[in-house]
C-alpha cells in the first residue's frame, strides 16, 4: 500500500470515529467506574492521563517524542506500581476497542461547568501526517 493510500485511508475512517475524549473515556471507563463518587476533577485528571499513556504505548504509529512524554508522565503519578496494573487494563481496552484509530492524545483538560458538572476535552495531536 502506498503512503498516499494509507492517508486516504485514515481520513475515511476519521469521518466515522467518535471524539477522541469520547474513546479515551471509553478507555478509562473501568478506572471512572471503580473511583465511582469520589470521581472529581483531580481523579478524572489522573484517569484520562493514564489512559492516554495507554493509548500512545499501544499504537503501533507512535512516535518516539510521544512515547518519552507518555513515559515521564507515568513516572510523575503517584504509587506507579498500581497505576502500572491499571495501565496494563486500559492497553487491553484500547487494543480490543480502538486498535485502528492512529490519533494521538495529545493533552487532557478537566474542569467544571457553573453548576459544579465535570467536564473535559482531548487535544489531538497529528500522527504521521494523518
Amino acid at each position: 500500500m502506498l503512503p498516499s493510500d494509507e492517508v486516504a485511508i485514515q481520513t475515511a475512517l476519521r469521518q466515522h470515529l467518535p471524539k477522541l475524549s469520547v474513546s479515551l473515556l471509553e478507555v478509562a471507563r473501568p478506572l471512572v467506574e471503580a473511583i465511582g463518587d469520589d470521581l472529581d476533577e483531580t481523579t478524572l485528571r489522573v484517569a484520562l492521563q493514564i489512559a492516554s499513556i495507554a493509548w500512545i504505548r499501544t499504537s503501533a504509529d507512535r512516535d518516539e517524542s510521544f512515547l518519552a512524554g507518555a513515559d515521564e508522565l507515568l513516572r510523575s503519578l503517584a504509587n506507579e506500581r498500581a497505576v502500572l496494573k491499571v495501565l496494563s487494563t486500559m492497553e487491553d481496552r484500547r487494543r480490543e476497542l480502538f486498535l485502528h484509530d492512529l490519533r494521538m492524545p495529545a493533552d487532557v483538560e478537566v474542569g467544571t461547568d457553573a453548576v459544579g458538572g465535570l467536564g473535559f476535552q482531548v487535544a489531538t495531536a497529528a500522527s504521521n501526517g494523518v
